[in-house]
């Protein structure tokens, strides 16, 4: 079960990596540092802003799986890595706000509600 848990979070998240890559023709893609609030108040530097979110996010859920997969020394940071890596997640999704994006938000949510009022573990 961990292992799928430690895969999930991988999934999530790399999904944010999502905003690094090339744009499709879709005006509707969500992944794009030129939508949401955030861009119209700070103009380009919106970009550099995201970007070093989307790093902090896919790092930390990366390491969140290694301590899931129970790799030696990772372990018994697994809330703090789940906790750094959906709080950024959370502002880099409000920041740049897409209607398409709450699945991510209500995945954070939860991760934090989980750790934080149920206490749940995220090491091997």
């Amino acid at each position: 079960m961990k292992i799928l848990l430690g895969l999930f979070l991988l999934a999530h998240g790399l999904l944010h990596a999502s905003y690094l890559t090339p744009k499709p023709d879709d005006p509707n893609y969500p992944f794009d540092f030129h939508k949401g609030w955030f861009p119209d108040l700070v103009g380009q530097a919106a970009g550099p802003i995201g970007t070093i979110l989307v790093v902090v996010v896919v790092g930390a859920f990366l390491l969140a799986a290694l301590s899931l997969f129970g790799v030696p020394g990772f372990s018994t940071y697994g809330q703090l890595f789940v906790s750094v890596g959906a709080i950024a997640s959370l502002i880099l999704l409000v920041l740049f706000w897409h209607s398409w994006l709450i699945l991510g938000v209500v995945i954070n949510l939860v991760l934090l509600v989980g750790i934080y009022a149920f206490g749940w573990k995220f090491g091997a």
